[in-house]
């Protein structure tokens, strides 16, 4: 395996307003899902960091099962919904995913979905 490819993200996760699409980039398997207890305010996409990381654990194990926790993985998130990020959420969302074992995060901005 090459050293980019190593290092390529190997999730992809699209937040909306209470909703996240997590897309395995190897399998291209996705699950897309609502918050049982919403992350974001009228004002902030993450407003509850709290709620996003059970939202994004649950959908990762789903997504995975247990053979994520053997490998060392990466991820891309991408805000959509036309909402931008704010200095206090792109570090919540930088913790979030090390608290989520994530190694390495790219924070991204992609047009509506």
């Amino acid at each position: 395996m090459s050293l980019r490819a190593r290092f390529a993200p190997r999730m992809e996760i699209r937040m909306f307003e209470n909703r996240v699409r997590v897309t395995n980039l190897e399998t291209h398997q996705a699950i897309d899902r609502e918050a049982g207890t919403p992350f974001s305010s009228d004002t902030m996409l993450v407003a509850d960091a709290a709620a996003l990381a059970e939202l994004l654990r649950a959908v990762i194990i789903d997504l995975e099962g247990s053979r994520r926790w053997f490998v060392v993985p990466s991820a891309v998130i991408h805000p959509v919904a036309g909402r931008s990020l704010g200095p206090g959420e792109r570090l919540a969302l930088a913790e979030m995913a090390k608290a989520l074992g994530f190694r390495q995060v790219a924070i991204g901005v992609t047009p509506a979905a």
